[in-house]
């Protein structure tokens, strides 16, 4: 294993296809980042959201630098994380840009709530998360962003609210098995 800096280059002995396909093996669930700044809304679709920590509660959300969302989210310091439900398909597919939407147009008529820091939370999410960015690492393609949360909102558990997550390519819906973890 190599540890690197954020600024050395690494040869890697992996093909960025190569690495694509395993990754595709890692279900993730289905998070709209919101974002507004000066009035411009905008949002993407992101799989890549984590916990960090819970007193003071934390996340990482890793966006492509490349998206106009970056910018916003860049000058804003505010986003939201909505976690979507498996009924929740046509907003994930319009945030991920399908159909060539931008901005606005992303947010459909679905039901939006604006929050006092000014970013919009959807309103039959799982849950929202709203933070304030506390630091930001670019690394590579991507911006890895701590964010700092200060507003919740979410639904009770029930099946309804059932997580959507991406695994191999595609949207899919999860089977609990009834089991849960136990110490020993």
């Amino acid at each position: 294993m190599t540890v690197n800096s954020v600024n050395q280059k690494v040869d890697n002995a992996v093909s960025a296809q190569e690495y694509k396909q395993a990754m595709r093996h890692l279900a993730g669930a289905v998070s709209v980042i919101t974002v507004t700044h000066e009035g411009e809304r905008g949002g993407l679709t992101a799989t890549s959201v984590a916990s960090v920590a819970a007193e003071p509660a934390e996340l990482l959300v890793c966006v492509n630098q490349s998206t106009d969302t970056w910018g916003l989210l860049e000058r804003s310091g505010h986003f939201a994380v909505n976690v979507l439900t498996v009924d929740q398909v046509d907003v994930a597919e319009r945030f991920a840009g399908v159909g060539q939407l931008q901005g606005d147009a992303r947010y459909g008529n679905e039901d939006w709530v604006q929050t006092e820091s000014g970013v919009w939370v959807l309103r039959s999410a799982a849950a929202a998360l709203v933070c304030n960015v506390d630091e930001v690492l670019l690394r590579h393609s991507h911006a890895l962003i701590l964010g700092r949360v200060h507003e919740i909102y979410h639904q009770p558990v029930e099946p309804s609210t059932q997580p959507l997550v991406y695994w191999q390519g595609q949207f899919a819906s999860l089977t609990p098995t009834g089991r849960r973890p136990t110490k020993n």
